[in-house]
């Protein structure tokens, strides 16, 4: 297994992580707005219990874009 091959299994695997961390936080806020809606005249969704960072509309990623960038500069040399 080459280096490359090797980071990109790790980048594979710490992604399905954070995915699956996100999918059990998701499916506990779910649970709670069910719970609460029982108990409430008012609608409740979940998005209004508890808004996570990943759900951000406005994510800045020039900074991760601008070291890859540097990156593969420093590959090709």
């Amino acid at each position: 297994m080459t280096p490359r091959e090797f980071w990109n299994a790790c980048d594979g695997h710490n992604k399905k992580k954070e995915r699956d961390y996100q999918i059990r936080w998701e499916q506990t806020r779910w649970q709670a707005a069910v719970q609460v809606n029982s108990f409430t005249k008012k609608t409740i969704h979940p998005q209004d219990l508890l808004k996570f960072p990943w759900e951000s509309e406005a994510i800045d990623r020039s900074e991760e874009i601008k070291k890859i960038k540097e990156y593969r500069k420093w590959l090709e040399q």
